[in-house]
C-alpha cells in the first residue's frame, strides 16, 4: 500500500515466520470425511495461492519437528507442555519472557475472539445473516480486551463464481468487464434474496429480524443509501416518490460506493459463551457486503472498489473527534488504528503505549454504561423505525435489570466515586422513565405506542450523555504518547478560542402571518481571567511557556479588547451579540469606552465593577434594544450566575421580534450539582414560553454538549435543544486524545422559530483558523492539515511552527472599526426613529422582581 512521506516506515527484517493455522470443520460432514477430502497440505497450497506465495517455501511441521526448528533455538521445549499455547502467548519464543517484551505484550493485548467464544445464539444469528459460513465479527468486537461490545458488525467479501452461470450470462461476461460485473451482481442478488427469505423463516431458538437492506443511492436524501424492506428485496424492485419508474435492486447493487450492500438486523441473544451476566436481549447486527467474481481462473475481479482499512479508520477518528464527538467510538477506532500498525511492526513501542492506555477504558463502568445505552438505542429504533413494538416493549425489563445491576456496582465503586455517583443518578432517572414507559405502554394501542416512542429517546440520550461525558473526561486526561504539549506554539491571548453562529429567527406580522426571517451573528468567548493564570503556571494544559506567560497582563488585556472589537466589526460577519466569560474589572474598564464609541451596549453580571470574575453580554444597539436583564446565582457557587437578557429587534412592534440570550460560565467541578442547577434554572425561566420567545444559549458550559443536552431535555424538560456544530475544539488539554468542545451556542426553541448554524473559525475572528489548525488532529497522531506539512522538519514532525507576534491583526481591527463607526453614525438617526415607533427608547430597560441586577443599557 502507498505510504505518505510523513509516515515513518521501517521495512521488516528477513527472518523466519511461524504461521499458525486453525482448521475448523465447516458443513455437516463428519471428521473422518473431512480428513479424507482435505489435508493440511491442501490448505497450505490454497493459502499460498491466495497470498501469492510459493508453497515450496512453506513447510508443514509437526510438534516434534517444530521444536527442532531454528526459531526454537535456546528454548527448553521439554519443560513446555503446550507448545501451541506457548507460541500463541509468547511470540518472542523466550520462555523466561513472561510478557515483558513488546511483542509478547502486544500479543496479550490483541488476543482475538473466535467462533468458540461466541454464544450459541450469536453463532446461529451470524450464520443466518451472512452469505458465507463461519463469518466472524469485525471491528473492535473481535478483541478480547473489549469486554462490553455494544453491537455486532459483520463484513464479508463475497467472491461469486461465474463458472456455473447461465450461458446468456457467460456470453454477456465475455463482451465487456461491465457485463461481467453485472452477471456477478445478478448472482449476488439471488444470494441476498435467499438470505432474506431464509433468515425470516428459519426455525431456531434465536430471534432474528431482518429489517432492511441498504443498497444504492437515495434520490430523496443525497448522500444516504436507499433502504429496502424484505418484501422489496424479494420483489427485486422498489418504488420511490421521486422516480416514475421503480428502482431495480440489480441496478442499486451496482451503484459504486464503499460497499455493495448492508443488511440491518435485530437479534435477541447473549453474546459470549462464558459470560455469566450476558442474558439474551436485543442487539443490532449489521453485515456490510462487498463483492467480486472469479471467472474460473482463480483470479478475483473486484466489483466493489477496494477499501483502504487505515484510511477508513483515520476518517472515523476525525469524525468521532469532530463537532459531535463520540468518545467510545473514538476510543475503539484509536485501538484499531494502533493495533493495525503495531501488528505490522510500525512504531511498535508508540502504539503499544496507546493500547495499554486504552485498555482500562474498555473494562470500566463507562464502557458497561455505553453497552446498556446501546441497548436502549436499539429498543428506541425498534419502536420508532419498525413494527417490532411488542418485541421491544417485552425487552424493557431486561434493560431495567441491566441498569439495576450496574447501579449496584457503581455504589460499591472506590476510585472515582464522584463520577460513579453521577452515573448512578442518571441510571435512577432512566429507571423511573422506563417504569413510566412500561406502565403507559402495556397495551399496544396506537396512542400508547406513540407515547413509548416519544419517551424512549430520553432514556437512550440520558444514558449516552452520562457515559459520553465521563469518557470524554477520561480521554482528555490520558496522555497521548505520540504528541507533545503546545507550549510556545500557542500565541492566542486565551486558552479558549471564541465560537460563533448564525442565528435565524422567523418573524410574524401582528395577524400571525409569517414574514422573511431575520438573521444575525452571535459569538461567545472565555477570555481567561488574569486571576486564573496560576493554572497556566502549573502547566495543567501544556501551555507553560506560551505567549500567555510572556506578555504582561496589560498587553494581554489590550489584545483581548482588539479581538473583541474585530469580532464585532468583522467585515463579512459583524456580530450583534457577544457573550464573554471570565472578565475582570481592568478588562471591562478598558473595553467599555471602545464599545460606547462604536454604539454597543454592555451588560455585566457583577454586583459592582470591582468583582474579580464576571460575565458580560455585549449587544449592537443598531439592531437590538434591551428590555430586561437578570442574574440568577448558583446555589452551590453563589459568585457565579446564569445571566438572562431579553432584547427586542428595533422596528418590530409589540412582542414580535423578541430575542432572549442566556449566558453562563458553568462551575467546572466535574461531578458537582452545578449542571442540574443550571438546567433547573433554565427550565424555570424559559420552558413556558421558549416556543414563542426565541431563546439562545451561549457560554462556557465546562462540559461537552453530550453531557448537557440530555440534562436540558430531561431535567429541564425542554423538548427541543439544538446545538450549533462548532467545527473545532474550544479548550486545550495537555496532549489529550479528545480535545474538549465545552464552549457552546444552542437554540432552546423549536427549529421553526430559531435556527443556529456554526461559523467557521475565520468568520468568527480573522486569522483564527491558523490557531485551530494546532488543535484539531494533532492529538490523534494523524497527518497535519494541508499546508502545514512543510513545517514538519523544522518542528520535529509536529507539523507546527512557532508564530511570531504580528501587529497586522490590530491594524486590520482598527481599519474595520473605522468603517463600522462611520456606518453607525450614518444610521443612528434612522435607528432611533425605529425605536421610537416600537414604543421604547434604545436604552430603555424594563425590570421586575427584587434582587435582580439591572446593569448597562
Amino acid at each position: 500500500m502507498p505510504w505518505s512521506a510523513s509516515r515513518s516506515f521501517r521495512p521488516p527484517r528477513i527472518q523466519h515466520k511461524l504461521l499458525r493455522l486453525v482448521i475448523t470443520q465447516a458443513g455437516a460432514r463428519s471428521a473422518e470425511e473431512l480428513q479424507a477430502d482435505i489435508t493440511v497440505r491442501d490448505i497450505v497450497e490454497d493459502l499460498c495461492r491466495a497470498m501469492g506465495l510459493s508453497s515450496k517455501s512453506v513447510h508443514v511441521l509437526g510438534t516434534e519437528a517444530l521444536t527442532q526448528h531454528p526459531v526454537f533455538r535456546g528454548v527448553d521445549c521439554d519443560r513446555i507442555k503446550d507448545i501451541e499455547g506457548f507460541v500463541r502467548r509468547t511470540p518472542c519464543l523466550q520462555a523466561d519472557c513472561n510478557a515483558t517484551c513488546p511483542h509478547c505484550k502486544l500479543a496479550e493485548l490483541l488476543e482475538e475472539r473466535f467462533d468458540g467464544d461466541f454464544s450459541q445464539g450469536l453463532r446461529d444469528a451470524i450464520d443466518r445473516s451472512s452469505l458465507q459460513r463461519l463469518t466472524r465479527p469485525a471491528g473492535s468486537f473481535r478483541f478480547q480486551q473489549v469486554l462490553h461490545p455494544c453491537d455486532v458488525d459483520l463484513e464479508e467479501y463475497v467472491v461469486v463464481s461465474t463458472v456455473s452461470m447461465q450461458a446468456t450470462d457467460l456470453n454477456e461476461m465475455g463482451e465487456t468487464p461491465k457485463g461481467a460485473a453485472g452477471a456477478a451482481i445478478r448472482e449476488l442478488m439471488k444470494l441476498l434474496q435467499d438470505l432474506c427469505e431464509g433468515a425470516s423463516t428459519a426455525s431456531s431458538e434465536t430471534t432474528l429480524h431482518v429489517v432492511a437492506l441498504k443498497a444504492g443511492k437515495n434520490p430523496a436524501k443525497p448522500g444516504e443509501s436507499l433502504s429496502w424492506s424484505v418484501k422489496e428485496v424479494m420483489a427485486g424492485e422498489k418504488r420511490c416518490l421521486q422516480s416514475a419508474e421503480p428502482v431495480k435492486l440489480e441496478d442499486a447493487l451496482q451503484q459504486q460506493g464503499g460497499r455493495t450492500a448492508k443488511i440491518d438486523c435485530y437479534v435477541k441473544c447473549g453474546l459470549l459463551e462464558r459470560s455469566m451476566e450476558d442474558a439474551p436481549r436485543f442487539y443490532e447486527l449489521t453485515n456490510v457486503i462487498r463483492c467480486g467474481y472469479d471467472p474460473g481462473n482463480s483470479l478475483v475481479h473486484p466489483v466493489t472498489p477496494e477499501v483502504d482499512f487505515l484510511h477508513v479508520v483515520e476518517k472515523d477518528m476525525r469524525k468521532y473527534s469532530g463537532p459531535h464527538p463520540k468518545a467510545m467510538k473514538l476510543a475503539k477506532r484509536l485501538w484499531e488504528h494502533s493495533a493495525y500498525l503495531a501488528q505490522r511492526s510500525i512504531d511498535v513501542e508508540k502504539h503499544l503505549a496507546v493500547l495499554q492506555a486504552l485498555k482500562p477504558i474498555f473494562g470500566g463502568w463507562p464502557a458497561q454504561l455505553a453497552q446498556v445505552a446501546a441497548h436502549a438505542e436499539t429498543l428506541r429504533d425498534m419502536l420508532s423505525r419498525t413494527s417490532l413494538h411488542r418485541e421491544a416493549l417485552n425487552d424493557i425489563p431486561c434493560l431495567s435489570e441491566s441498569l439495576r445491576r450496574l447501579q449496584v456496582q457503581l455504589k460499591l465503586e472506590g476510585p472515582g466515586r464522584e463520577a460513579a455517583m453521577d452515573g448512578s443518578a442518571c441510571i435512577e432517572d432512566v429507571l423511573t422513565r422506563l417504569q413510566r414507559i412500561q406502565t403507559g405502554c402495556h397495551e399496544l394501542a396506537g396512542e400508547r405506542v406513540g407515547s413509548c416512542i416519544e419517551a424512549s429517546p430520553g432514556c437512550a440520550g440520558g444514558l449516552r450523555g452520562a457515559c459520553g461525558g465521563q469518557l470524554v473526561r477520561q480521554l482528555a486526561e490520558l496522555q497521548a504518547p505520540h504528541r507533545r504539549a503546545l507550549r510556545a506554539l500557542w500565541d492566542f491571548p486565551s486558552d479558549h478560542p471564541p465560537v460563533g453562529a448564525q442565528v435565524a429567527m422567523n418573524m410574524k406580522t401582528g395577524s400571525g402571518q409569517e414574514r422573511p426571517s431575520k438573521s444575525l451573528y452571535v459569538c461567545s468567548w472565555n477570555v481567561l481571567n488574569r486571576h486564573y493564570m496560576k493554572f497556566i503556571e502549573e502547566d495543567l494544559q501544556g501551555l507553560k511557556g506560551s505567549r500567555l506567560q510572556q506578555i504582561s497582563a496589560e498587553q494581554r488585556a489590550q489584545e483581548i479588547v482588539d479581538a473583541v472589537m474585530e469580532m464585532l466589526c468583522h467585515e463579512s460577519h459583524p456580530k450583534a451579540v457577544l457573550c464573554l466569560q471570565e472578565c475582570w474589572s481592568e478588562l471591562l474598564d478598558l473595553l467599555e469606552p471602545e464599545l460606547l464609541a462604536e454604539g454597543y451596549g454592555m451588560l455585566c453580571t457583577g454586583t459592582d465593577r470591582s468583582q474579580k470574575n464576571q460575565e458580560a453580554i455585549i449587544f449592537d444597539k443598531t439592531f437590538l434594544a434591551l428590555r430586561d436583564f437578570r442574574c440568577y446565582p448558583y446555589a452551590s457557587e453563589p459568585k457565579k450566575v446564569v445571566a438572562v437578557a431579553l432584547f427586542h429587534w428595533l422596528g418590530e412592534a409589540g412582542d414580535d421580534g423578541q430575542l432572549r440570550v442566556i449566558t453562563t460560565h458553568l462551575p467546572g467541578r466535574p461531578y458537582g450539582p452545578a449542571r442540574r442547577e443550571f438546567c433547573d434554572c433554565v427550565a424555570g425561566l424559559v420552558k413556558e414560553d421558549c416556543g414563542s420567545v426565541p431563546t439562545l444559549l451561549a457560554g462556557d458550559l465546562n462540559f461537552p454538549q453530550e453531557a448537557i443536552g440530555p440534562l436540558l431535555r430531561q431535567t429541564g424538560q425542554l423538548t427541543e435543544v439544538h446545538f450549533a456544530a462548532i467545527p473545532y475544539p474550544t479548550n486545550i488539554c495537555d496532549a489529550s486524545w479528545l480535545p474538549k468542545r465545552i464552549d457552546s451556542i444552542a437554540s432552546l426553541s423549536p427549529a421553526h422559530l430559531l435556527k443556529v448554524k456554526a461559523l467557521e473559525a475565520d468568520n468568527v475572528l480573522s486569522g483564527l483558523q491558523r490557531h485551530m489548525d494546532l488543535l484539531c488532529y494533532r492529538c490523534l497522531g494523524l497527518d497535519s492539515p494541508s499546508g502545514a506539512a512543510a513545517a514538519d522538519e523544522e518542528t520535529g514532525g509536529s507539523g507546527l511552527r512557532p508564530q511570531v507576534p504580528s501587529e497586522a491583526p490590530s491594524q486590520e481591527a482598527a481599519r474595520v472599526r473605522g468603517i463600522r463607526a462611520a456606518q453607525f453614525r450614518r444610521t443612528r438617526g434612522t435607528q432611533e426613529l425605529a425605536a421610537a415607533k416600537a414604543g421604547a427608547e434604545p436604552g430603555d430597560v424594563r425590570a421586575t422582581g427584587s434582587g435582580d441586577h439591572i446593569l448597562g443599557g
